[in-house]
């Protein structure tokens, strides 16, 4: 998973946590206080709640920033990123394949000065090589694990937690609703024939709990 993705989960694990001790302290008082003393006490765990939801918010914005600094670096030009006997092979007359430019990608998707000059032969010899990582999407990636965040805070908020019965949890959507391309931009190519068309897969899951 990637860093930052992992990051934003753990903000949202952390804000349903604190959403399921509040459930719990909303079922207390109810138990245990009469119906006017337990409305107040209801009141004010929801403004906690609130609280809560504010500051996980304002950590996924962080966490998103980063992300977005980290993706610019990557394509950054930077002499140091330099592999010099993998650009000697683009630069001469050595007939690369798609399959030997895919794997080329694999080597180096962490380095946008090398996957920049890779993309760069593909296209001047139209080599079709499967997906490249750009800066575009690895931010359009984020950005969209970012809104989705966003969006589970507020479920998180409305249901008052989730049951986190599964370590593959994300606790904010569908792998389905982001495309392929943005997948793969952040959770890696893989190494897959060029021809092919690797799939970054992970799961997210999660189900209400029972009752309030």
């Amino acid at each position: 998973m990637s860093t930052y993705v992992g990051k934003m989960k753990d903000v949202l694990v952390s804000f349903n946590n604190t959403a399921l001790d509040i459930r719990k302290k909303m079922q207390n008082a109810h138990a245990q206080y009469k119906e006017d003393i337990a409305a107040a006490e209801e009141n004010k765990l929801r403004g906690q709640l609130k609280q809560a939801a504010e500051s996980a918010r304002d950590q996924i914005a962080a966490i998103l920033q980063q992300a977005i600094t980290a993706a610019k670096k990557w394509a950054a030009p930077d002499g140091a990123k330099i592999d010099a006997a993998d650009l000697e092979l683009l630069r001469g007359d050595f007939n690369l394949s798609a399959e030997d430019l895919h794997g080329l990608l694999v080597k180096h998707q962490q380095n946008g000065v090398m996957v920049n000059a890779i993309a760069k032969y593909a296209k001047e010899h139209s080599i079709t090589t499967g997906y490249v990582p750009n800066v575009e999407d690895k931010v359009s990636a984020y950005e969209a694990f970012a809104n989705g965040a966003n969006n589970m805070i507020s479920n998180i908020s409305g249901n008052l937690g989730y049951s986190t019965d599964s370590d593959t949890l994300a606790l904010w959507g569908q792998s389905g609703n982001m495309s392929q391309r943005l997948e793969l931009a952040i959770f890696g190519i893989k190494e897959q024939s060029a021809a092919e068309t690797p799939k970054a897969v992970f799961d997210f899951g999660f189900k209400p709990l029972e009752g309030r």
